[in-house]
């Protein structure tokens, strides 16, 4: 993809011709919004899913009323977009607060996966009278429903890092209700079929 052209930025496909040389093609991003002035929003990331389909991550500009005591201030905003087939409804959309350090961090932090027809990524919650936690989101592709993982009743994680294979989410992070660093495994398929059976996930002391 390509944002070079900022005239007509799009995403760019090529395919060989039987005869020689390629085919050329490009999807614009003006398909996928607008930011506030009007503009296409910028595409950051592409992913692949496991089921063939791909999805772009868009960022954006908008005006967040709701920020700075009322007086509003911009923010940015990642939109997640099923780009072929196309589906022109975001599948999720994120604004980033302006303490985020913008998309480059977001993305250094918590990368998007995508995988048997869910799509996941980390988020910070405040839990009241407790203090933050980090969390992560389930979404679901078809009907953008959300569940939250690590967001049970009394669950305070730090999260260092995780990563999502055959079915099965591995984390690592720091328990904060017992100050001790800790591993775990979450059956995704589990969760999705009963969010609330805790035998989806075990954690142990690292």
């Amino acid at each position: 993809w390509g944002t070079w052209d900022w005239q007509n930025p799009g995403m760019y496909f090529a395919t060989p011709r039987a005869e020689g040389g390629v085919y050329k093609t490009k999807l614009s991003t003006e398909l996928f919004g607008a930011d506030r002035n009007g503009n296409a929003p910028t595409m950051r990331r592409v992913i692949v899913g496991d089921n063939g389909n791909l999805y772009g991550v868009f960022e954006s500009w908008i005006w967040d009323q709701s920020a700075n005591d009322g007086d509003g201030q911009s923010a940015q905003r990642l939109s997640v977009y099923q780009i072929l087939p196309f589906d022109g409804i975001p599948k999720v959309q994120l604004d980033l607060p302006t303490t985020s350090g913008g998309w480059w961090d977001w993305f250094g932090r918590t990368p998007f996966q995508v995988a048997q027809g869910f799509l996941y990524y980390t988020a910070s919650e405040n839990v009241p009278y407790e203090g933050d936690r980090d969390v992560i989101r389930m979404v679901n592709l078809d009907d953008r429903s959300v569940t939250t993982l690590l967001g049970e009743e009394g669950a305070r994680y730090d999260l260092y890092n995780w990563r999502l294979s055959n079915g099965t989410l591995f984390f690592s992070g720091l328990d904060m209700t017992t100050t001790t660093v800790v591993t775990g495994e979450i059956d995704t398929a589990g969760v999705a079929a009963n969010p609330d059976d805790a035998a989806n996930m075990s954690v142990s002391d690292a």
